[in-house]
């Protein structure tokens, strides 16, 4: 009879003992080689409206839908399914249903639009009026921060919906030289689509090509104006600068006048440094 750790095996019960103990160890062949599986896609697509999520339509008129967008977490160009129709020569509350499914198969939530076929009378159509806050045209110097001043938004029967403007600055590029368009759009919560309202932003190197003036220290009035010649002024870090500079005829004739009849002529070296007075123009 022998003894391991306290236990009395007979020979044979050792044999069988050690060989299970063994059989896991030094064998490949019982090793796990299997592949991990791939994450399953379980994330459903996320549908998003385009305009408002009640529209007021005229009896009779064209109705066409302003549509919705998808996004998937995988998928790319997944488009929605709509279910519904408008019958504009009916007068009713009608549904549109959007719905969308991945490659997965994860359903999105669907989203629903509705439309109301109204008589003319009592029916806004009336679009949405959007204001600049600042000049429609400004200047910034190259590298400088481009920083926008907004506009105002107005409609006649929702009021102030300024915070509804949407702003497109992405065309500005402060790093190149160069003439950019600022965007603003809105629309009320009839549909109605406000009328493009745009700025211009000149972004232009320092001291070159302009013509300075260190004494402004605020935005330039409309009471300032081209009698001859055209340009735009404008103020950048307290100095007037015209941008675009043309002379009315010979290179001596562009005029910048204000209404108070005081006159600055523009020399011929328009990237000569001015101080202007009141009546008074000293070249330096």
């Amino acid at each position: 009879m022998k003894t391991i750790a306290g236990f009395n095996l007979a020979n044979g019960a050792l044999i069988a003992a050690l060989s299970l103990a063994m059989a896991g160890c030094g064998d490949e062949s019982n090793k796990n080689t299997s592949t991990p599986s791939p994450s399953v896609d379980t994330e459903a697509p996320v549908i998003q409206l385009l305009g408002a999520a009640s529209v007021d339509v005229i009896k009779n008129s064209n109705y066409v839908d302003a549509g919705v967008t998808v996004t998937d977490n995988v998928d790319k160009n997944l488009t929605a399914s709509q279910t519904g129709t408008v019958d504009t020569a009916v007068t009713g509350t009608y549904t549109l249903t959007f719905n969308a499914t991945d490659t997965a198969g994860n359903v999105a939530q669907a989203v629903t639009r509705t439309v109301v076929v109204k008589d003319a009378t009592g029916v806004d159509t009336e679009a949405p009026v959007i204001t600049l806050v600042g000049a429609a045209s400004v200047t910034i110097n190259l590298n400088d921060t481009y920083i926008d001043l907004g506009a105002t938004a107005s409609d006649n029967v929702d009021g102030n919906i300024t915070s509804d403007i949407v702003v497109d600055a992405t065309a500005v590029d402060s790093s190149t030289i160069g003439a950019y368009t600022v965007t603003y759009n809105v629309m009320d919560a009839a549909g109605n689509v406000a009328a493009d309202v745009t700025r211009q932003v000149n972004v232009v190197e320092a001291n070159s090509a302009i013509i300075t003036n260190g004494d402004f220290a605020t935005a330039l009035g409309d009471e300032w104006y081209f009698e001859l010649g055209g340009g735009i002024p404008t103020i950048i870090n307290g100095e007037l600068v015209i941008v675009d500079l043309s002379p009315g005829g010979n290179p001596w004739e562009g005029r910048l006048v204000q209404q108070t009849d005081s006159v600055l002529l523009m020399e011929q070296l328009i990237k000569s440094n001015l101080m202007l007075k009141l009546n008074k123009l000293e070249a330096c």
